[in-house]
This record gives structure tokens, sequence and C-alpha cells, in this order.
């Protein structure tokens, strides 16, 4: 399975309706027979979980009752609406709803908890990173790494202002850079070719 994720199996999709069919799929094709069956626990009915299927009946997880079997398509393209729009920073933010909002509908029979633990593994590697990055500060060190090389003459002396918005904004558009740094359009470039270069 990691594997697969790590060939980019969900590159571009992690949240899509189809991805998660895919992760239940590849979850519940390696489980023997046995795990493939569950229990209704008012009936004692035996049902049959079919790896990568939305769930066809009314289920209830503790005290929660999720959507109506029928409504759940709907509300897997309300995710997928949501959650794969974001950008980078807003996803890593995001992630925390988005497995809490996976659970709430409860898409499949049984698995869904180990399809969102995949989640809890991002969530994981978030919190390694940001013991590594220190979102908190990196702020601080990209701001004085950048005066450190305008002093030595190895970056221009705005190429801090320029470090700072794309931090802030996630991409910029080179158009945008003049406008930014209240600067010529030629000396907008040279910034950001000493920037790349560096």
């Amino acid at each position: 399975m990691q594997g697969w994720i790590d060939q980019g199996g969900l590159r571009g999709r992690a949240v899509t309706a189809s991805a998660l069919l895919d992760v239940h799929r590849r979850f519940g094709e390696l489980l023997p027979p046995e795990l493939l069956t569950v229990e209704n626990p008012e009936t004692g009915e035996m049902l049959e979980v079919v790896p990568g299927a939305l769930r066809q009946r009314h289920v209830k997880v503790g005290g929660h009752v999720p959507v109506s079997p029928g409504a759940v398509p709907r509300f897997l393209g309300r995710f997928e609406e949501v959650y794969g729009r974001l950008g980078r920073a807003e996803t890593i933010l995001a992630t925390a709803a988005a497995h809490h909002r996976l659970l709430w509908i409860h898409p499949f029979l049984d698995g869904n908890g180990r399809v969102a633990r995949f989640l809890e593994t991002c969530l994981d590697q978030v919190r390694f990173m940001e013991s590594l990055v220190q979102p908190d500060r990196l702020r601080a060190r990209m701001v004085m790494w950048a005066q450190e090389d305008a002093r030595a003459c190895a970056l221009p002396a705005r190429a801090g202002q320029l470090l700072e918005a794309v931090l802030y904004r996630g991409t910029l558009p080179r158009g945008d850079v003049p406008a930014l740094l209240d600067t010529s359009e030629r000396n907008a470039r040279r910034v950001v070719s000493a920037l790349v270069d560096r």
C-alpha cells in the first residue's frame, strides 16, 4: 500500500471519492475473508464488506448515525469539492477537519477507520516536519538569511521581501513581482533571478 502511494497512486487526487475507494479496495484486498464480514449489532446479521464499495445500508457507530447510504455519494462529492481545491498550507491545516469529516460520513460498511488512519499517518508526518521546520520561526529565519546574503552582496536587498510574499501566498506570478517590490520590471527580474540562482 505504501509503495503504491510513494509511486504516486494518490498524486493530485488524495481527497477524491475515487481515491478513497481505491484506498479502501487496496486495504480490503489484503484482508483474509474472515475480516471482510461485520455483524450488525442490533440484529446479529453477518454482512459482507466489499472492498472499494460504498455502503448500501444504514449504520450506527457508537452514538453516531452517519448519513443515509443514498446520500454518501453526494457527501463525498462535497468532501472532494471542499478539500480538493485547497492550497498547500490550507491542506495541511485542513487535514484534521478532513479526517473528522470522512469518519462522520462513514462511506464504507467497515474499514473507515483503516482508511482514515492513512490520514493519521499524514498527521504524524506533519507533526514530524513541523518539529524540523519550526514554521512559527520560518519567516524570521528566511528574512534573516536574505538580509545576511544581501549584506554579503550575494542577493539583492529586496530578496527577503519576495521570499516572505511567496511564503505567505504559496505561489507568486512573476508579473506581480514589480508591484510587490515597488520597482521596475527589469529590477524585479534581477531579484527573481538572483533568488533562483541562489
